[in-house]
């Protein structure tokens, strides 16, 4: 987990650094081999959220669907400055992020 935390900071800084638009990512570890196994001694549900067998990335990655994406772009392309219209839609939209 603290690799996959350590990661996620490192691309956001680099995204501020170079003034990119901060877009929501999704943090996940993925298990390519059946046979892996690895038990959640404290049953945190976030460990289960982000930790997955290959199976499960497809249905992870659609939970934002064309209607959102399109939406977001809504937001940019309406708002004065993009980065105000996307921020705006992550705040409205916390449980895609």
């Amino acid at each position: 987990m603290e690799q996959i935390n350590l990661q996620h900071r490192r691309f956001l800084s680099w995204l501020r650094k170079d003034d990119f638009l901060s877009v929501p990512i999704e943090k996940i570890a993925v298990y390519s081999r059946d046979d892996t196994y690895l038990r959640n001694l404290t049953n945190d549900k976030i460990i289960s959220d982000i930790v997955m067998y290959r199976d499960r990335v497809l249905s992870k990655s659609e939970q934002m669907d064309d209607d959102a994406i399109g939406q977001l772009m809504t937001y940019v392309n309406d708002a004065e400055e993009p980065i105000e219209g996307a921020r705006k839609w992550v705040e409205e939209n916390q449980d895609l992020v």
